[in-house]
């Protein structure tokens, strides 16, 4: 999967450490979020062509009607609709009951992460750093992207085996 997000996100939290006030602490703080959230996105296009093409579909097929239609990363606005395009809504019930039976509370995190991540993105997106923004937004400094972002690959991780487990059941 994506690789070098944890370098980046440690490069702007040593940023971030050395500077003093003023908006260049903001701006690095907006960019690891910012970045993080480009991460998880190319982190799920790549998982979904993955369990497509073990479900046996074209590469094409699965960018075409359902990555590149896709601008999102919440888990049940985005992630679960793909997943079901591609393993049906049985295969994706299946799969978050087998999780929730092996790691309890699992789901649920990676639920809240994505969805915390996906409102903030939507703020920090479409909002200068200099202007006010129309809701109290809290901009978190880089080493909180860096944290959610291994929380959320374990979770996506753990997500990916059990997509995989359950595709050599089923796929031909």
């Amino acid at each position: 999967m994506p690789g070098s997000i944890e370098n980046t996100l440690r490069e702007l939290n040593s940023w971030f450490d050395e500077l003093p006030g003023g908006v260049r602490p903001k701006l690095l703080s907006k960019l690891a979020t910012l970045e993080l959230c480009c991460w998880i996105e190319t982190y799920i296009d790549v998982l979904i062509e993955k369990v497509g093409i073990l479900c046996g579909f074209d590469d094409t097929w699965i960018k075409d009607n359902i990555t590149n239609s896709n601008y999102g990363f919440s888990y049940n606005n985005h992630l679960r609709p793909m997943l079901i395009k591609l393993i049906g809504e049985m295969g994706v019930k299946s799969v978050e009951t087998n999780i929730e039976k092996s790691k309890p509370g699992m789901l649920d995190q990676l639920k809240s992460e994505l969805g915390s991540l996906w409102k903030a993105r939507g703020h920090l997106a479409h909002s200068p750093i200099v202007a006010p923004l129309p809701q109290q937004t809290t901009i978190n400094a880089p080493s909180w992207s860096l944290n959610r972002q291994r929380i959320i690959e374990k979770n996506l991780d753990i997500l990916e085996k059990e997509l995989e487990a359950l595709i050599k059941t089923i796929a031909p």
